[in-house]
């Protein structure tokens, strides 16, 4: 299995949202859901408007889903940012039919798995990322931001139904810079 990496620079995140939201909105959106809901890409491309949209026309709360890997009934919760690109999105683009695919591919349906990772790989390098990226990297961005600030693996685990620790640790992409860090918070000092 390829093991991508999380993206771990702020800074390029907030760059990618900007040149994004400027010029493709479905490609905005679906970088900010997809760091910010921590699906799997397959259930990310196959959400519809009615599974963020209710009955009143008002963005939901949550996303109810089974997963189609683990077939695991899971309930997210919509953070304010993407409550926000979803409202966005929805402004610019007009699309309100509740059967419509959230990121519609130009020649019907949904983009396809192939095509998100070239968005994303694109995305990556149009801000000079170097590493090795993909559509799995959204996913891995959500942990390691819910790491960064003060999440425990166990909770984040649980978050992305992981079955066990080791896959979560991978996940967060625990760096050996991350690891050295740790021997300057603890002081040593006996003397």
């Amino acid at each position: 299995m390829n093991w991508v990496e999380p993206i771990r620079s702020k800074k390029k995140i907030a760059e990618i949202e900007a040149n994004l939201k400027e010029h493709r909105p479905r490609d905005y959106l679906l970088f900010v859901f997809g760091m910010r809901v921590a699906l799997r890409i397959s259930d990310l491309l196959s959400l519809k408007v009615k599974d963020v949209i209710d009955e009143d026309g008002a963005i939901r709360d949550a996303l109810i889903i089974i997963e189609k890997k683990t077939k695991k009934r899971r309930i997210i919760q919509l953070n304010v940012k993407s409550k926000e690109a979803l409202t966005w999105y929805f402004e610019s683009t007009g699309i309100k039919n509740d059967n419509a695919f959230l990121f519609p591919s130009q020649k019907g349906g949904a983009i396809g798995r192939h095509q998100a990772l070239r968005l994303v790989k694109g995305w990556c390098t149009q801000v000079g990322l170097a590493g090795d990226y993909g559509t799995h990297s959204l996913r891995k961005t959500w942990a390691w931001l819910a790491w960064k600030n003060g999440g425990d693996i166990a909770t984040i685990r649980e978050a992305l139904g992981h079955s066990r620790e080791e896959i979560t640790l991978r996940y967060v992409g625990i760096s050996t810079k991350d690891v050295s860090a740790l021997y300057d918070l603890v002081d040593l000092d006996i003397a």
